[in-house]
Formats: structure tokens, sequence, C-alpha cells
């Protein structure tokens, strides 16, 4: 998943930057996202940031050109898809939200 913000700069030349996800769903929210999700589909996320487990923050590499990158991943408790599909920003009443799974080990699920 990305995330797009736009600005303006003070010299009044415009600014953009893109941060990248890694995201993760489990059982029916997983389901859902390989039904309905496709590329440039908008969607609402809520979940939970899994920090690298050495540093505490993001996953921190080096790309094959030699500049650092970091890497966020995102375990999805929660989506709405915005728009119908292939549609902007307005909500489709039909595909409702999904609730995060109800108790047990995320670790027993294969994919």
């Amino acid at each position: 998943m990305a995330t797009n913000r736009k600005w303006t700069n003070k010299d009044g030349t415009p600014g953009e930057e893109t941060v990248w996800f890694r995201c993760t769903a489990w059982r029916k929210t997983a389901e859902t996202v390989n039904q309905y999700l496709t590329k440039g589909r908008q969607v609402f996320i809520e979940g939970r940031l899994n920090p690298d487990s050495a540093t505490g923050g993001p996953r921190t590499y080096t790309r094959s050109d030699g500049t650092p990158g970091a890497r966020y991943e995102v375990t999805i408790e929660r989506i709405q898809f915005l728009g119908g599909r292939g549609e902007g920003d307005v909500s489709d009443p039909s595909v409702s939200q999904q609730e995060p799974p109800a108790g047990g080990d995320e670790a027993d699920i294969p994919f």
C-alpha cells in the first residue's frame, strides 16, 4: 500500500512524498482483500505497526543502487474500501467494513 502527500513549498514549487507499507491480512479480512482489492483502489486501513525487533523502528535495508531504504509493516485489523471498483473516493455502501478477527493465534494461518 502507498500513501501520498502533496504540498506547496515556500517558493511555490510543488512537493510530493510517497511512503510504502507492506500489509498483512488474516482470516476473513484476507479473503475480502483478495476478492476486492486491486491496484489503485483506495482503501482505509486500521491496523498495528510491526516494528523491527532489533531496533524498534521500521525495517531498514540498502537498495540495489546503494541508497538506504525503510520498510513499514502493518497487520490489517480493519479495512474499508473507498469508492466503487476502480473509482475515486466516494464511499461504496455495498462493501462493508471488516471487523478484526476474534481471538485465536494468527500464527496458525498458512497465508
